[in-house]
């Protein structure tokens, strides 16, 4: 299928085609402690009632809900965080810290700050007594959640909440999926890296660095190494090849489109790909190629430096997330508006850079075209603005981090 043939595709209709099928990597035991940002594998049940038993909310005194309003109650008892309690005696309080448990026979904790301590008694204050209710700051057993209540469903990254609970019930070793292994080629007879000398003819690798500080940040991608090649079948051929054998899924910059010098297309079509799409109806981006081979995804985007940010953004993280096994490719955001409506309406998808004000509005940033990551380069992300519509939005909004 030629790329002009599918050129109507939108964005979501390619990520869809994109994700079909995706299968997740294999499951790992890791600990807690080294499993921050790593997508859970496994559904979190609790292991016992929480909390466990009736605790107390506050610092103050465990007492009978008959004795409140009694003058000089005595207190019996002084009752800390994990330790067991005894009964509470008859005609008389106990000190309690928030956490320890209630004692058998207390109906409500009374704040320490209420009441006025006078050696070994305590009386409580007339107003605090008039208003004093059975249970009050009493946790009750199981509040929080019942004995064996799922706390925690599988595909979403560990955070510090997540972590706390995963504790809290007794998870030290979590399932967690594998680290997604990405394999990167960077494409261009012109391209050269930082420690090259620079000819005027040639242009330093950024697409290398902008795929890579993408993926950085995420502890469930194992870190991507670029590797260059030249303009040339045999070349990516080799490349492709090996890339397979070594990675969960590739990503390829450059040499999509239809010149005379792009290769990627042709060679996937030799070594038997199958592919689902060569061409999205969008701007920047349009000739990006997805395509499977020996049941890895292979994600072909265009050579510009813009075209290689934004589709990287908007197709080759949530494909990975799947291969993650997140339960979302996408996170959760929030549509934003643009400060000034854009002049021009055309009949594709654009992807337009944005800074997001601390207010929370859109800016758009001017750029000359694809290849201008100069204007790119102070932007949040950027707002998707589907084909022939214009004003300002809501747009939806794709975070570069």
């Amino acid at each position: 299928m030629t790329l002009s043939a599918i050129s109507t595709m939108t964005p979501d209709d390619a990520l869809a085609a994109l994700l079909k099928g995706v299968r997740c990597v294999e499951c790992e035991s890791i600990a807690l402690t080294h499993a921050t940002g790593r997508v859970l594998a496994q559904s979190v049940m609790t292991d016992r009632p929480s909390p466990a038993m009736d605790v107390s909310a506050m610092d103050g005194f465990a007492l009978r809900f008959a004795d409140v309003s009694r003058d000089a109650l005595a207190i019996s008892d002084e009752i800390s965080a994990g330790e067991p309690a005894q009964p509470l005696q008859s005609d008389s309080c106990a000190r309690i810290a928030t956490g320890a448990p209630i004692p058998l026979g207390a109906e409500l904790v009374v704040p320490r700050e209420h009441v006025d301590e006078a050696g070994d008694s305590i009386t409580v204050h007339a107003i605090r007594a008039s208003a004093a209710r059975m249970g009050a700051h009493i946790r009750r057993r199981g509040e929080n959640a019942a004995e064996g209540a799922c706390v925690l469903e599988r595909g979403v990254a560990i955070h510090a909440p997540a972590a706390a609970a995963l504790a809290a019930f007794g998870v030290v070793s979590p399932r967690v999926t594998r680290k997604v292994r990405i394999a990167l080629l960077v494409t261009g007879d012109e391209v050269r890296t930082n420690d090259d000398e620079l000819a005027p003819w040639c242009v330093r690798d950024s697409n290398g660095p902008s795929v890579t500080a993408l993926f950085a940040r995420h502890a469930w991608a194992a870190p991507i190494v670029p590797e260059h090649v030249v303009d040339s079948a045999a070349a990516l051929r080799d490349a492709l090849t090996r890339a397979i054998e070594l990675h969960d899924l590739v990503l390829v910059t450059g040499g999509v489109a239809v010149g005379h010098r792009d290769f990627v297309a042709t060679v996937l079509d030799e070594l038997g790909a199958q592919t689902h799409f060569h061409g999205v109806a969008q701007r920047p981006g349009r000739p990006l190629l997805a395509a499977t081979l020996r049941e890895r995804r292979i994600l072909c985007l265009p050579g510009n430096p813009v075209s290689v940010m934004t589709t990287a953004r908007r197709y080759a993280l949530p494909l990975a997330r799947v291969v993650a096994g997140f339960s979302a490719a996408e996170p959760m955001s929030h549509p934003v508006s643009l400060v000034e409506a854009l002049r021009d309406c055309v009949p594709l998808t654009r992807f337009v850079p944005v800074h997001i004000s601390a207010h929370g509005n859109a800016r758009a940033l001017i750029t000359r075209g694809s290849g201008d990551s100069a204007a790119v380069a102070s932007s949040d992300g950027f707002v998707e603005i589907p084909a022939s519509a214009s004003g300002v939005g809501p747009w939806r909004f794709f975070e570069w981090s």
